[in-house]
Protein backbone atom coordinates (compact mmCIF):
# COMPACT_ATOMS: atom_id res chain seq x y z
CA UNK A 1 0.00 0.00 0.00
CA UNK A 2 1.35 3.40 -0.76
CA UNK A 3 1.91 6.09 1.90
CA UNK A 4 0.68 9.58 1.72
CA UNK A 5 3.30 11.72 0.80
CA UNK A 6 1.80 15.02 1.36
CA UNK A 7 -0.23 16.44 4.26
CA UNK A 8 -3.96 16.82 3.78
CA UNK A 9 -4.04 20.59 3.07
CA UNK A 10 -7.88 22.75 2.32
CA UNK A 11 -8.06 26.30 2.42
CA UNK A 12 -11.38 28.16 3.33
CA UNK A 13 -11.95 32.13 2.87
CA UNK A 14 -14.74 33.25 4.39
CA UNK A 15 -15.55 36.90 2.92
CA UNK A 16 -18.08 39.72 3.79
CA UNK A 17 -18.70 42.85 5.08
CA UNK A 18 -18.58 44.21 8.44
CA UNK A 19 -20.94 42.36 11.01
CA UNK A 20 -22.42 40.18 8.22
CA UNK A 21 -21.20 36.86 10.22
CA UNK A 22 -17.96 35.74 8.30
CA UNK A 23 -16.32 35.21 11.80
CA UNK A 24 -18.85 33.89 13.33
CA UNK A 25 -19.77 31.76 10.57
CA UNK A 26 -16.34 31.20 10.13
CA UNK A 27 -15.33 29.89 13.57
CA UNK A 28 -18.56 27.35 13.42
CA UNK A 29 -17.15 26.10 10.35
CA UNK A 30 -13.81 25.51 12.09
CA UNK A 31 -14.99 23.99 14.99
CA UNK A 32 -16.91 21.52 13.11
CA UNK A 33 -14.09 20.48 11.00
CA UNK A 34 -11.35 20.68 13.10
CA UNK A 35 -9.40 23.41 11.81
CA UNK A 36 -7.14 26.63 12.81
CA UNK A 37 -9.61 29.88 12.33
CA UNK A 38 -7.92 32.91 11.94
CA UNK A 39 -9.88 36.40 11.97
CA UNK A 40 -7.75 39.12 9.55
CA UNK A 41 -10.35 42.01 11.32
CA UNK A 42 -8.89 41.28 15.01
CA UNK A 43 -5.61 41.82 13.41
CA UNK A 44 -6.47 45.25 12.01
CA UNK A 45 -8.04 45.55 15.66
CA UNK A 46 -4.64 44.30 17.27
CA UNK A 47 -2.56 47.42 15.58
CA UNK A 48 -5.18 49.72 16.57
CA UNK A 49 -5.61 48.85 20.41
CA UNK A 50 -1.51 49.03 20.29
CA UNK A 51 -1.91 52.19 18.84
CA UNK A 52 -4.04 53.45 20.94
CA UNK A 53 -1.58 51.88 24.03
CA UNK A 54 1.10 54.21 22.31
CA UNK A 55 -1.15 57.79 22.15
CA UNK A 56 -2.46 57.23 18.32
CA UNK A 57 1.08 57.53 17.37
CA UNK A 58 1.67 54.93 14.48
CA UNK A 59 3.99 54.48 11.46
CA UNK A 60 5.83 51.95 9.63
CA UNK A 61 8.26 51.02 12.49
CA UNK A 62 5.47 50.93 15.27
CA UNK A 63 3.10 48.63 12.63
CA UNK A 64 5.93 45.89 12.20
CA UNK A 65 7.05 45.29 15.55
CA UNK A 66 3.24 45.29 16.28
CA UNK A 67 2.75 42.90 13.63
CA UNK A 68 5.91 40.81 14.46
CA UNK A 69 4.47 40.47 18.37
CA UNK A 70 1.00 39.14 17.43
CA UNK A 71 -0.06 35.20 18.56
CA UNK A 72 -3.11 33.74 18.56
CA UNK A 73 -3.52 34.02 22.03
CA UNK A 74 -3.17 38.06 21.96
CA UNK A 75 -5.72 37.93 19.45
CA UNK A 76 -8.48 36.88 22.07
CA UNK A 77 -8.33 40.30 24.08
CA UNK A 78 -12.20 41.42 24.56
CA UNK A 79 -10.96 45.26 24.60
CA UNK A 80 -10.19 44.52 20.41
CA UNK A 81 -13.97 44.57 20.54
CA UNK A 82 -14.68 48.31 21.79
CA UNK A 83 -16.14 51.09 19.57
CA UNK A 84 -12.70 53.26 19.59
CA UNK A 85 -10.97 49.82 18.36
CA UNK A 86 -12.91 49.56 15.53
CA UNK A 87 -13.07 53.15 14.40
CA UNK A 88 -9.36 53.40 14.56
CA UNK A 89 -8.86 50.34 12.79
CA UNK A 90 -10.91 50.85 9.54
CA UNK A 91 -8.50 54.11 9.48
CA UNK A 92 -5.40 52.17 9.73
CA UNK A 93 -6.22 49.53 7.68
CA UNK A 94 -6.65 52.01 4.96
CA UNK A 95 -2.32 52.42 5.26
CA UNK A 96 -0.67 50.26 2.71
CA UNK A 97 1.97 49.19 5.10
CA UNK A 98 -0.33 48.33 7.60
CA UNK A 99 -2.11 45.91 5.06
CA UNK A 100 1.84 44.75 3.98
CA UNK A 101 2.56 43.96 7.50
CA UNK A 102 -0.62 42.19 7.94
CA UNK A 103 -1.07 40.45 5.04
CA UNK A 104 3.05 38.86 5.92
CA UNK A 105 1.66 37.16 9.07
CA UNK A 106 -1.75 35.71 7.32
CA UNK A 107 0.53 34.38 4.39
CA UNK A 108 2.88 32.51 7.42
CA UNK A 109 -0.91 31.34 9.30
CA UNK A 110 -2.09 29.97 6.23
CA UNK A 111 1.68 28.64 5.69
CA UNK A 112 1.73 27.07 9.31
CA UNK A 113 -1.51 25.47 9.09
CA UNK A 114 -2.72 23.37 6.34
CA UNK A 115 -6.13 23.33 7.40
CA UNK A 116 -7.66 26.51 7.89
CA UNK A 117 -10.49 29.23 7.98
CA UNK A 118 -9.39 32.50 7.71
CA UNK A 119 -11.99 35.33 7.15
CA UNK A 120 -12.00 39.19 6.21
CA UNK A 121 -12.79 41.71 3.43
CA UNK A 122 -10.28 40.39 0.84
CA UNK A 123 -9.19 37.34 2.00
CA UNK A 124 -10.93 35.22 -1.01
CA UNK A 125 -8.80 37.81 -3.82
CA UNK A 126 -6.14 39.10 -1.66
CA UNK A 127 -4.99 36.65 0.94
CA UNK A 128 -6.10 33.45 -0.57
CA UNK A 129 -6.98 33.94 -4.37
CA UNK A 130 -6.43 30.04 -4.59
CA UNK A 131 -8.77 29.11 -1.84
CA UNK A 132 -10.07 25.37 -1.84
CA UNK A 133 -13.67 27.11 -1.10
CA UNK A 134 -14.34 31.00 -0.96
CA UNK A 135 -17.67 31.94 1.12
CA UNK A 136 -19.11 35.23 1.10
CA UNK A 137 -21.71 36.37 4.15
CA UNK A 138 -24.09 38.75 3.59
CA UNK A 139 -26.63 40.51 5.74
CA UNK A 140 -28.98 43.45 6.15
CA UNK A 141 -27.55 46.14 7.71
CA UNK A 142 -30.40 46.50 10.75
CA UNK A 143 -29.48 42.48 11.40
CA UNK A 144 -25.51 43.48 11.30
CA UNK A 145 -26.32 46.56 13.98
CA UNK A 146 -28.43 43.84 16.03
CA UNK A 147 -25.90 41.67 15.99
CA UNK A 148 -22.91 44.92 16.92
CA UNK A 149 -24.83 46.02 19.30
CA UNK A 150 -24.81 42.76 21.33
CA UNK A 151 -21.29 42.55 21.51
CA UNK A 152 -20.97 46.25 22.66
CA UNK A 153 -23.74 45.30 25.82
CA UNK A 154 -21.37 42.17 26.52
CA UNK A 155 -18.60 43.95 26.60
CA UNK A 156 -20.81 46.96 28.92
CA UNK A 157 -20.55 49.63 26.02
CA UNK A 158 -23.11 52.19 26.03
CA UNK A 159 -24.40 52.81 22.50
CA UNK A 160 -27.48 52.76 20.79
CA UNK A 161 -28.84 50.73 17.68
CA UNK A 162 -29.13 53.35 15.36
CA UNK A 163 -25.80 54.32 16.18
CA UNK A 164 -24.19 51.22 15.51
CA UNK A 165 -26.52 50.78 12.28
CA UNK A 166 -24.98 54.41 11.07
CA UNK A 167 -21.56 53.38 12.31
CA UNK A 168 -21.98 50.21 10.23
CA UNK A 169 -22.92 52.29 7.15
CA UNK A 170 -19.90 54.29 7.06
CA UNK A 171 -17.67 52.22 8.14
CA UNK A 172 -19.28 49.78 4.82
CA UNK A 173 -18.59 52.76 2.83
CA UNK A 174 -15.34 53.63 3.34
CA UNK A 175 -14.33 49.88 3.34
CA UNK A 176 -16.30 49.48 -0.13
Amino acid sequence: MRKLSKRIEFKIAADGSSASGKTTGGKLIAKKLNMKFLSSGTLYRFCALKTLENNNKYNVKFINKVANSITLKKLQNKELYSPEVARLSSIIAKKPYVRKALKSFQKNFIKNYKLVVVEGRDIGSKIMPNADLKLFFTCSTKEKAKRRLKEFKHLNKKITLKEVEKALILRDKEDT
